[in-house]
This record gives C-alpha cells, structure tokens and sequence, in this order.
C-alpha cells in the first residue's frame, strides 16, 4: 500500500510472493506447482474487490511470468471500476520491458556469471534501471543463485563483484553470445523453473520476476532480428550426448609430458564423464572449488561402495591442475581448487556444496 512508484509496488509484491514461498519450502518437500499456485492467488483475488487486491494483482502483472500475466490482465480487467482507480502510474505497472542492451560477467573460475539486462520502467523512461541475474554454472546446468533490480550497470557490476568475492574481483562488463545467453537464462520455454528445497528467500523472491524478465528479453531480442537458439545447448547434449575423448587424450598427453605417473584408464574415463556432463562448452574445464565439492558430492551419494571412488579420488588433484592450467588460472584460486582437490573421500559429505555462494546482491 506504501508503494509510491512501478519499481517499488513490483518489488512489493516480489517480496510478498516470495516470503509464501519461502516458507512454503519450509514446510513440504515435494508436490510443488508454483504457477497454477499463482493462477490461484490472482483468481482469489478478484473477488476481494479491495484496494490491496487492485494493487496485488497491478503488482502481479508485472512480474509474473507470461500466461499468468495474460490471467492476471483479466482480472484487472474484471475488477476495473469496482474500486478506486489509484495513481496514474498504477496503469503503466506491467509494462515494464528489457531494451534488449544486455551485457555478461564472468568470473575467473569460469563458471560464474552475471546477465544485467536493461530495463525500461515507467517511471524512468530515459534510461530505467538494470536487472540482474546472477548465475551458477558448477552443477551443469544454470542456476540462478541471487537476482535483483538496480540502478545502473555500475551498481549492478559492484554488486555482483562482492558477491562472488576475490574470483570476480577483475571481471568487467563486455558483450554476450547469444548462444551462451541462450543457456544461462532461466526461461519458461522448455520448463517450469523447479525448486530444490535449499533456495534462499532471494531467490524465492525473484522465483517468477527472473522468468518473466527472461521471457521478454527473448521475444525483444527476436523482434530486433537477434533471436536465441530455439534449442539450447544443454538440451542438445542431453538428447545426442558428448564425445569425452577428446579431453581424456589431452588429459594423458598433458599427465606424460609432465612425467607423471601413469593413471588408471578406467579412472580417467570415469573422471571426465562425471566432470564433463552437463557442463557449458565454455566452462568444461572450469575447476572452482564448488565445483569440485559438487562433483565430491555427486560421487559421495552415487557411487556408494563402487572400487572407483579410491582411484578417482587420488586422480582429482591432477586432474584439476590440468584444468588450472589449461584456463589459466591465477596461483591463489589454483591453490583453492587444490584444497578441495586433495581432501579425502571421508570429507566429501552430501550437501556440503549448498553452502552459500557470496554475499546477497542487494537490491
């Protein structure tokens, strides 16, 4: 009700969403189907007739993800002069929309990015504010870990950059491929975003906003003759799979020329598939220490009792200075991937990999 402009009722309303979501998650583990729990919110609310509900369902409309934005216009619609009309800015809420100007960070691990979109709001027409998805890359597919609505892409940037700490200290803004951008953006094409039961109140809060700002910058991205691969890579990988040897023969050739002992073949082979699966082509041998603890975890939980887990655990540590080195990777971020590298099976213990990433990027 405090809500003075488009920006502030939409983060209302954010917030509002998320807080019943969050507990939500705190309560169930499974049975989640958060847009038809949207469609309900708006369909109740028609009917309260009230203030709160008008501005409820202005605030929906603009970040709900597409088809509940459509439901939710016929409610407003359905509603009109049934209460009072509030401010004027109150009509331009849901039309908040992406320029199509977007630009990338990347950490120096590699699998850490930022997607700042621009965005025109009502209120600030000449150059509105930026939103920013920030997104983790070490557990294959993309995971948006923090989301949030800026000034401008200086504020956005600092922001990203103290969240993910001393591994983005040096990244700077610069284009994106659309192939990537096409990977790391959470849309609603092929899915419903799901959840996993560990999500913070953040990313609760922007669990629709980061869909319906995704969705819109793919549609005006297309409109300006720019459109994203109708299938992303990931998808295509699962369906047709990917070839491991490749990195396996660079991997022995890299472990001879350095006269290192010789190495298991069925080891190896093991590692990289495990390593490799789902990985963004430009991040394959990305080796954050989140990573590697993913990967610890994974093998913790599904390889219980397999005669693997002995040789892939002493290979890792090669294996991951392989990968430093192959990207270049700076010594005090090697040193870090090492230490993950080099703890024993004993340590590597399920859900240690969920530990928060960085600071919370605000808003």
């Amino acid at each position: 009700m405090g809500a003075d402009t488009p920006r502030e009722l939409e983060q209302a309303t954010a917030e509002l969403l998320g807080g019943v979501l969050h507990t939500a998650l705190g309560r169930y583990q499974t049975g989640f189907a958060l847009n038809a729990w949207l469609d309900t919110v708006i369909d109740e609310a028609v009917p309260v007739a009230s203030p709160q509900a008008w501005l409820l369902l202005h605030g929906i409309a603009a970040i709900a993800p597409l088809a509940q934005a459509e439901h939710v216009r016929a409610g407003i619609t359905a509603l009109r002069g049934r209460v009072p009309s509030g401010p004027d800015w109150l009509a331009t809420t849901d039309e908040v929309l992406p320029t199509g100007e977007v630009c990338l960070l990347r950490d120096a691990y590699g699998t850490r990015f930022a997607v700042i979109m621009r965005c025109g709001y009502p209120d600030r027409a000449a150059d509105g504010f930026v939103y920013l998805l920030d997104v983790d890359t070490c557990a294959g597919l993309a995971t948006v870990v923090d989301a949030g609505v800026h000034d401008g892409l200086d504020e956005a940037c600092a922001a990203w950059r103290a969240s993910v700490g001393l591994a983005a200290a040096d990244a700077t803004a610069g284009p994106v491929d659309l192939k990537l951008l096409a990977d790391l953006l959470p849309t609603s094409g092929l899915h419903e975003p799901g959840v996993m039961g560990e999500e913070t109140r953040r990313q609760m809060d922007n669990y629709y906003r980061m869909v319906r700002r995704a969705d819109d910058l793919t549609q005006v991205l297309s409109a300006s003759g720019r459109p994203l691969p109708e299938r992303p890579r990931w998808l295509q990988e699962a369906q047709e799979g990917m070839d491991i040897e490749p990195f396996v023969k660079d991997f022995h050739t890299w472990n001879a020329t350095r006269g290192a002992r010789p190495v298991e073949e069925e080891a190896v082979a093991a590692l990289a598939e495990a390593w490799l699966e789902g990985s963004l082509p430009e991040a394959r041998l990305s080796c954050s220490a989140h990573r590697i603890r993913i990967l610890q975890e994974l093998i913790a939980i599904e390889w219980r009792g397999d005669p693997l887990v002995g040789p892939v655990a002493a290979l890792l540590p090669q294996w991951v200075r392989w990968c430093a080195e192959s990207t270049g990777l700076n010594p005090e971020l090697t040193a870090r991937a090492m230490a993950a590298a080099e703890r024993h099976p004993a340590e590597w213990r399920p859900g240690e990999s969920r530990e928060p990433l960085g600071t919370p990027i605000s808003e």
